[in-house]
Parts: C-alpha cells; sequence; structure tokens
C-alpha cells in the first residue's frame, strides 16, 4: 500500500494491489516474511495429543503464527517435532524421503554446541503408544525436554522454531533474547545466530536488547550494527530516534570503556566525569536521582580516586582536542580539589560549591524526615533544631579536618620541591641528571628548615580558627566534608537503627519526593547544558 501524509500528519492508506499479493502469499522458503518473537516468553508443560499430517494446514497455522501469535510458537514445540517425526515414519514406510530438514537432528546439534554436558536423544516411541522426548545428562540420568531450564529452552525452542520455519531472506524480530539466559549462553549466543540464521538463510535479525553482554559482542564487529534508541520527547522532530554506536576511534572506544555499561551508553552524547569518594559512584547515583532528566541525555563516569581521574583527564586531553570535539567532556570534582588536579586541555573541569556532593544533602528538613523513617518517630521539634545538632556533628570532625588540612600543605611543599630534569639526549646520563637533583635537595632542605613545629602551629591555627568561624557563621555547610558530618549526625541520633549508607540514601529519597534541586548542582548541571553544542544526539 502507499501512505500519504497529510500536512496535519495524518496517514491516509491507499491500496495497492502489488503489494496485497506479496502480503498474501506465504512461500517462507522462497519469500521472506517478518517473524517476531515477544520478550514475554513463558515455557510451559506441553501433552502431545492430535498430531496434523496435513503440511498445508501446518504451513497455515505457521502463516498465523509468524508476526502476532508469538506465545503459539513456543507451546507446539513437542508436537512439531512429533509431527515431524511421524511424517519421517509415514514417508519411509512409503519408500520416499522428505526434503524438510528434521529438528530432532537440528536440537542434536543444539546440545552439542550450547550444553555439552547434555545429549538430547531424539523422539522415542514409548510402550504405551505415545511419544518420548529424553535428554541425558553426563552422569546417565535421563529426564524429559521439559525439565530443561528457561535459559536452556530459550535457546533450543526458539532457535528450532526459526530454524524448522525455514524462512529465507526474512527479516527476524527477537526482543529482549536474553531474558531467560545465563551470560555464559549470552556470550556465544547473536555469533550463533548470525551464523545459522541470518548468513546462512540470508536473513535479516533485529535484537531488542539492554544487555551490557550482549552488546559488547556487537559493538566494533562488523557484523552487527548497534543503534541506541532515543526517547521521542528528548529530540527534535528532524532527528533519527535511532543513534547508531560507533566505536571505530580511539575517542569512541574510551567513552564507551568509561561509561562500562553499554546499555546505558548514550552515543555522541556529552561525557560528565565525577571524582569519586567513599562509594566511588555516589556522585553519579545522587546526580541521577535528583536530577533524572539530566541523566538520561548524557553519560555519567565516576572517576574513582584522584589518581584514575587524572588518568581518565590524559586520555581526553590525547584525543578530544585532536578531533574537535572537545565541548563534549566535562569534569565535576569536589571542591577540595588540588591545584595540580587540574584536567589537562580537552576536558572542562567545573566544581562542586561544596566541599563534595553530600554537602548537598545537610538540608535540615530533609534529613528530619529521614529519621523519622529510620527511627519511627521525630525526634526534633523544629528543623533548627537538626541544623544545630549537623552543626554539633560537624565540630567533632573539627579535629580530623585540621589534621587533614595541614598535611595537605605540608605535602604541597615537599612535592613542589621535587623536581627532575636534564637533557635526555646528552651522552652522559648522570652529568645531566646531577643539577636537577642537586637543586631539588637545596630545595628540600629549605623546606625542611622552614616546615618547623612552629610552622605547624601556627598553621594549624590558622585552620583551626578559620574552621571555627564557618561554624559560626553557617558557611560550615559547604566547608566542613557532609560525608564526615553525616557520619558523626547517624552515629549519634539514629543509635544503630540504620547505617550512613542507608541514612544517605533515604535523605535522598525524600528529596525525590519533593521534587527537590540542590542550587548548587543545578547550577553545575545548567552550565553543561548550555555548552555548544547542545547535549544529545545529533539531529
Amino acid at each position: 500500500m502507499a501512505l500519504t501524509i497529510e500536512p496535519d500528519l495524518r496517514l491516509t492508506p491507499e491500496p495497492n494491489p502489488t503489494m496485497e499479493v506479496i502480503f498474501q502469499t506465504y512461500l517462507p522458503d522462497h519469500l521472506g516474511v517478518i517473524e517476531y518473537h515477544s520478550a514475554s516468553r513463558s515455557y510451559q508443560r506441553e501433552v502431545i495429543g492430535g498430531v496434523n499430517l496435513d503440511a498445508k494446514q501446518l504451513d497455515s497455522q505457521r502463516m498465523t503464527q509468524s508476526l502476532y501469535n508469538w506465545q503459539q510458537k513456543y507451546t507446539n514445540v513437542k508436537t512439531q517435532l512429533a509431527t515431524t517425526y511421524i511424517r519421517e515414519l509415514v514417508a519411509r514406510e512409503s519408500g520416499k524421503t522428505t526434503n524438510e530438514s528434521d529438528p530432532n537432528e537440528t536440537l542434536k546439534e543444539l546440545f552439542q554446541t550450547f550444553f555439552p554436558d547434555k545429549e538430547y536423544l531424539g523422539v522415542e516411541p514409548d510402550p504405551n503408544g505415545g511419544l518420548r522426548f529424553p535428554v541425558r545428562t553426563r552422569g546417565g540420568q535421563v529426564h524429559d525436554i521439559n525439565e530443561l531450564s528457561s535459559g536452556e529452552k530459550e535457546v533450543l525452542y526458539g532457535y528450532l522454531r526459526l530454524r524448522n520455519s525455514t524462512p529465507r531472506n526474512s527479516t527476524l524480530l527477537l526482543d529482549e533474547p536474553e531474558l531467560h539466559l545465563n551470560p555464559g549462553l549470552l556470550r556465544g549466543f547473536p555469533d550463533f545466530y548470525h551464523k545459522n540464521l541470518g548468513k546462512a538463510r540470508n536473513n535479516q535479525l533485529w535484537l531488542v536488547t539492554h544487555s551490557d553482554t550482549l552488546l559488547r559482542q556487537a559493538v566494533g564487529n562488523p557484523n552487527y550494527s548497534v543503534f541506541h534508541m532515543t526517547t521521542a520527547d528528548t529530540d527534535s522532530p528532524t532527528s533519527n530516534q535511532a543513534v547508531k554506536v560507533l566505536a571505530q576511534d580511539e575517542l569512541e572506544r574510551a567513552t564507551i570503556d568509561l561509561v562500562g555499561d553499554l546499555a546505558t551508553y548514550r552515543p555522541q552524547g556529552k561525557v560528565v566525569l565525577f571524582e569519586g569518594g567513599g562509594d566511588t559512584d555516589t556522585d553519579v547515583r545522587i546526580t541521577e536521582r535528583l536530577f533524572p532528566a539530566f541523566a538520561k541525555i548524557v553519560n555519567l563516569v565516576s572517576g574513582g580516586s584522584k589518581q584514575r581521574v587524572r588518568d581518565l583527564y590524559e586520555v581526553l586531553a590525547a584525543t578530544a582536542e585532536q578531533v574537535g570535539m572537545a565541548d563534549r567532556f566535562f569534569a565535576v570534582t569536589d571542591k577540595d580539589s588540588g591545584p595540580w588536579e587540574t584536567p589537562p586541555a580537552g576536558a572542562h573541569q567545573l566544581s562542586w560549591d561544596a566541599y563534595h556532593i553530600e554537602n548537598y544533602l545537610l538540608e535540615p528538613s530533609f534529613v528530619r524526615q529521614a529519621v523519622e523513617v529510620l527511627v519511627g518517630e521525630d525526634r526534633f521539634e523544629n528543623d533548627q533544631q537538626v541544623f544545630d545538632t549537623l552543626r554539633d556533628a560537624a565540630a567533632e570532625t573539627l579535629p580530623e579536618l585540621v589534621s587533614v588540612r595541614l598535611k595537605k600543605i605540608v605535602n604541597d611543599m615537599i612535592v613542589s620541591s621535587v623536581h627532575l630534569g636534564g637533557n635526555p639526549r646528552t651522552q652522559d646520563a648522570a652529568e645531566a641528571l646531577i643539577d636537577s637533583v642537586n637543586a631539588t635537595f637545596v630545595r628540600l632542605n629549605a623546606a625542611q628548615s622552614k616546615i618547623d613545629r612552629a610552622f605547624l602551629d601556627s598553621q594549624a591555627t590558622i585552620i583551626k580558627d578559620g574552621l571555627s568561624n564557618a561554624l559560626n557563621d553557617r558557611t560550615w555547610v559547604k566547608e566542613f566534608p557532609g560525608r564526615f558530618v553525616l557520619q558523626r549526625f547517624a552515629a549519634n541520633v539514629l543509635a544503630g537503627k540504620g547505617s550512613y549508607e542507608g541514612f544517605r540514601n533515604v535523605i535522598v529519597d525524600q528529596m525525590v519526593d519533593a521534587g527537590f534541586e540542590p542550587t548548587g548542582m543545578r547550577q553545575v548541571i545548567d552550565t553543561i547544558m548550555a555548552s555548544n553544542p547542545p547535549v544529545g544526539p545529533p539531529a
């Protein structure tokens, strides 16, 4: 048929006799069909009864099952096996042979490929007049084919249905084939189907999947094309919802490796790298919960330790600038990141305006609600009392925080004193290096003479006074590490009725329920969203 698109986007079908004849003709060996396998598959025990030897009626039944009657494809597997077995017997007794492929032999081949510990023995006549479908294990035990696991049936029944119908030049649609498969079976699944159903029968296979295991086998493999389906409301009307996932260049492969799970990868989307701390994926999970719309159109990556963040920055710097895609990558670091952790060109660094992301959870109203959820009662008279208790918890972390900052000052002075240089092309390597070694020791000696007890006392006092002032003027909410504050608060208030991680997650839950978006996080996200080119796949 022909489709006319009206100005109001209505589709008006127009009859086409040629297309009607084509779609009414069912010759799967010659004319392609569309075969659909839904994700809602269930495997029920089948009792054989009423074997039909009428080939025309069988073809008619298969024709009606091709696209829409998906469940019937799996409930008549035993019937298909029995029918083929009996028709072979009838043909053999009459002195004729059939051209049909024997599904029993196909099943035996499948067992050898996927289940070497088991053997399908084929259809056997039962002394009581019925038929049996035995499977023998390596230990010699025999059970019925119905006793196979759902994953085993997924491979056997699904392939048998497609192979027995012998479609050629067709399109085979498989929705979530990983539904019942364990990772071991899943690893060889796409290659097996490509070889035996795709290439061998000149068919095109469409697999709809959320499986990272399946996707990793396909991305970069010339046998497959992988597309990411975006939601309709995130694209302009002129853009294609199916965005091809490419892995031919170093930058794209690095991005895929950073994201980790290909099922959540947004091809050609922006990459936001978070500096980890505590639970390394805390920043990612909190951002996904509080800003779900943002998380759906970008690739959020947990950078882990500071060293790993620096390594990832180097990957971005080595490739992004060369291909003109520097605007695609962003790094969001904690406020306490040191100057030597600044990323090189090729990655844009943004920072939270607080010590780290957990500081945005220090909202008294939501903390109070979380305590009530975990303890079962409201332990505070008002939000101000919650704020005061949080401040007291922050004050308990003061000695530890002074120690951390003092160590950082000393470490910076020592590290900055070490600098080894020299001409690498000189014939005398020792001569080239000795001057920088001597200069390094001069700087280290100068640092040693400066870093005495008086210096440490002075710096500790300055740090302590600054933090004490922050406790008095409410700026402690951003200056003190929110993670440590919430840990102390949970230990003091929850009295063992919940862990810090659970407490933190409940606070986030309360914020999500209220639709609350921390202002500091929103500013960073708005900066990324407003960048050029815009976030999301290209039109």
